[in-house]
């Protein structure tokens, strides 16, 4: 006579538990503020923009390399593979002698934006922390501090709107770069200082924001593929 396998319903508190702050859906305090800054940070720095006077890129962020250190200095070479896109964020950090670089090369430090011109659209902007030299593909843009912050000038530069502009004013069909001319006359928003640092302030805070949600999404599906493996070993076992 045939018999069948007969497997037990899942009872689900069989199962490794998931911690509860993973499950738990995180609650983050939110201020109340005159202006709404609830959505993407980008978006909102964008709807602003309008409401500010505008300058050339060229006039208030030009530029301007750092002096170059000496040939027996060991200096940070930053090469565009050390940059991850979208975010700028440095990946990997070399060291060698001066000396050993050759001539093709900029040279920046905390005063700077790094923008790349190569492959605009990778939206690879850094705001170095320390002196060194990069590749010159590289474009070491000295803002005017007293009119315009590093960082609001990072997070514009990597908007949507300025990528999409950067993208479209490109030349080259294998190794796109971003026109010089149309890129030093695009007029970068400028509001009081003040404003700006608040504006980064807040946009900073919105990225923490992200940063603890992938995180945390990166847990759950740790602990989710660690379940689904369990359940499998035990369909087989007896233990389901």
């Amino acid at each position: 006579m045939n018999q069948r396998l007969v497997i037990p319903p899942f009872e689900p508190r069989q199962a490794p538990r998931m911690r509860e702050s993973v499950l738990r859906r995180p609650s983050f305090p939110r201020k109340r503020e005159s202006r709404d800054f609830s959505g993407p940070p980008d978006r909102n720095v964008m709807k602003m923009a309008g409401k500010f006077s505008h300058v050339p890129l060229g006039e208030i962020a030009p530029k301007s390399d750092a002096v170059m250190p000496s040939s027996s200095d060991l200096v940070w070479n930053l090469s565009l593979e050390d940059i991850e896109a979208q975010t700028g964020r440095v990946i990997r950090r070399q060291t060698c002698l001066a000396s050993a670089l050759g001539s093709a090369k900029c040279s920046f430090d905390e005063r700077h934006v790094l923008y790349s011109k190569l492959r605009p659209y990778l939206n690879k902007v850094v705001l170095p922390e320390s002196r060194g030299v990069g590749t010159s593909e590289l474009l070491p843009l000295l803002p005017d501090s007293s009119r315009l912050d590093r960082e609001f000038l990072a997070f514009y530069l990597r908007s949507p709107s300025f990528v999409d502009f950067a993208v479209a004013n490109s030349r080259g069909a294998n190794l796109p770069r971003v026109a010089m001319k149309a890129l030093w006359a695009y007029e970068i928003p400028c509001p009081p200082i003040s404003e700006q640092h608040r504006i980064v302030a807040r946009v900073k805070e919105c990225m923490e924001r992200i940063d603890e949600i992938r995180a945390l999404l990166a847990q759950t599906s740790s602990e989710a593929d660690l379940l689904m493996r369990t359940t499998l070993a035990r369909a087989f076992t007896g233990d389901l």
